[in-house]
């Protein structure tokens, strides 16, 4: 064995030092699912950006993932955020607030948007007369010629 290899066979990683040992599956802990990862983002960034109440006018679902639209968006939001490197471009972020977050941000709360049929207080799919709102009918009527 060379002196080289002597020196590098005792030499241990700053992780290994660290008590790290990527062999020992205790110390593997599973990165959690994207889609765990995507719902905290949405629950961190709207606990610290939005607040809603029902005097404010704002339509948004308390069950927002059952809005395709909305998911579909905000995942665009969540994904575009995530890629940002602020090092490399100081107005990166600023770009992010105005071309994708106010963007989207306009059409997810409009009262004609992903959650027109729900309310901030009474939940997924509720009208303003108190009855829950189907999006659409089950099925069409039986004469119906499509």
């Amino acid at each position: 064995m060379s002196d080289e290899q002597d020196v590098n066979a005792g030499e241990i990683s700053e992780a290994e030092a660290d008590g790290y040992n990527p062999d020992d599956p205790a110390d593997a802990a599973p990165l959690p699912p994207l889609n765990v990862m995507f719902a905290e983002w949405v629950q961190e960034h709207f606990a610290t950006v939005e607040f809603f109440t029902a005097e404010a006018k704002i339509k948004w679902c308390p069950e927002w993932w059952e809005h395709t639209e909305a998911v579909a968006r905000l995942k665009a939001l969540w994904v575009s955020h995530t890629n940002l490197d602020e090092d490399e471009d100081a107005g990166a972020l600023s770009s992010w607030w105005l071309h994708h977050w106010d963007a989207h941000r306009a059409i997810l709360f409009h009262d004609k948007g992903p959650f027109r049929n729900c309310d901030v207080e009474h939940g997924h799919l509720w009208s303003t007369s108190d009855k829950r709102v189907l999006p659409v009918p089950t099925m069409p009527p039986h004469d119906w010629q499509g």
